[in-house]
């Protein structure tokens, strides 16, 4: 079961690393250009995963392992910093920071793919994730927490400066919400693809 997922190599963390960096230095464009770069990047993930479980029969995705999902949060972390970095210097008239922040975080992202590769065969090897948690039974779940977690740090943020009209607030926000949909469109994909398939 774990050998079917091997199939993803460096033309799985080149596409990841650039999808990524897209995303993160699409923030620097003007509505809606930022927009369409975020969801032109979840929409060829998406499609990535779909034809990945396609071909293998086996959704492995970055929430389920133990020690591997901690490689999922952190990236995904840095990544929404990144883009949120980009998105206020863009507003205050650096949007020149798109080009440099989208090339270090698509180096991160390659690098965040090839780690958390690393981590889930060795969480297989040695049985890590044979007695998942009760999160490992419902991985989607701790995507949506991460997702309800953005939304209400940008909620918090904003409540306490008094900047509900902010737009890092809605950027926030957003983020959150898209963190959260992406969650739910996984588990749908997984229950609509993979599970016909097997």
């Amino acid at each position: 079961w774990a050998g079917r997922g091997k199939g993803k190599g460096l033309r799985y963390d080149a596409l990841y690393g650039f999808v990524t960096g897209t995303m993160v230095g699409g923030q620097a464009l003007p509505l809606p250009f930022n927009l369409f770069a975020s969801l032109g990047g979840a929409a060829i993930i998406i499609a990535t995963a779909v034809y990945c479980a396609r071909r293998t029969g086996v959704w492995i995705n970055g929430a389920g392992p133990r020690r591997a999902r901690w490689v999922s949060i952190g990236f995904g972390t840095v990544f929404i910093l990144m883009a949120c970095l980009v998105y206020a210097a863009a507003g205050r008239g650096m949007a020149w920071l798109g080009w440099p922040v989208g090339l270090l975080a698509g180096a991160a992202g390659m690098t965040a793919a090839r780690l958390w590769r690393w981590v889930y065969r060795s969480d297989i090897a040695d049985g890590t994730d044979t007695q998942p948690s009760a999160l490992g039974h419902r991985p989607f779940a701790l995507v949506a927490v991460f997702g309800a977690a953005i939304v209400g740090a940008a909620s918090g943020l904003a409540w306490l400066n008094h900047g509900f009209e902010n737009p890092l607030f809605f950027y926030g926000l957003g983020a959150g919400v898209g963190v959260i949909v992406a969650a739910l469109v996984s588990a749908l994909v997984r229950s609509l693809v993979v599970r016909p398939a097997r």
